[in-house]
């Protein structure tokens, strides 16, 4: 996934020099943190379609559901947001009125795992793809790989869509020193922990050298 929101014709100019340097195979995704307006993100997924990008994030303002249903019926790659959303009473009008093709719920931010169970849910009695969202220590990344791994393939089907996360890949020391164990990625795919609760041990010692003094 890369970040655009700059300006549309910078933007495409990485687009279509990421889609060269990747190739065709590898899959593609464009993040906007609500950088443009709905006239400007329309006018960027139409240009930016042939280059075959599974979705566009955040085009707009989050709280503009009407602008997202705009961008979504006037351009043609999948829409995604909602990592900014709350609860499943935040999420339900952007699943009821089909802001988006794909959801985005945080799972430390939508309210934990039973919240998390009923937008997903919502969400899949709408036809509304779920991409958890995360951004936080290696504590926060157990916890939603242990919600996806209880996540039932939608649709059910012999070759399933596989089951994909967002999360922050930035440079972050404490993302992983507060785990013994760090989860790590090999080549795209994250194992899920397989020990008891969350899967994890955390490192009270690591965690000791992030201690903020008060006072």
């Amino acid at each position: 996934k890369i970040k655009i929101g700059f300006s549309i014709d910078e933007d495409l100019r990485v687009i279509r020099a990421v889609r060269e340097a990747i190739g065709d195979e590898m899959r593609l995704m464009i993040d906007a943190n609500h950088g443009y307006t709905v006239t400007e993100a329309i006018r960027l997924g139409k240009a930016a379609a042939d280059y075959d990008i599974d979705w566009f994030e955040e085009p707009v303002v989050p709280e503009q559901l009407s602008a997202y249903r705009e961008v979504r019926a006037g351009q043609p790659i999948p829409v995604a947001g909602g990592e900014t959303w709350h609860t499943r009473y935040g999420i339900w009008p952007a699943i009821e009125s089909r802001a988006v093709d794909i959801l985005q719920p945080d799972l430390c931010g939508c309210g934990g795992f039973s919240e998390m169970a009923k937008i997903a849910s919502l969400a899949t009695l709408h036809g509304v793809r779920i991409v958890p969202h995360v951004w936080g220590t290696g504590v926060h990344l157990a916890a939603a790989l242990q919600f996806m791994a209880a996540m039932t393939p939608d649709p059910v089907r012999v070759n399933p869509i596989e089951p994909i996360m967002e999360f922050d890949r930035t440079e972050n020391p404490f993302r992983q020193a507060v785990l013994k164990t760090p989860i790590e990625t090999v080549n795209g795919v994250v194992a899920i922990p397989d020990a008891p609760g969350l899967g994890i041990e955390i490192d009270r010692g690591a965690l000791s050298e992030f201690k903020v003094s008060q006072g």
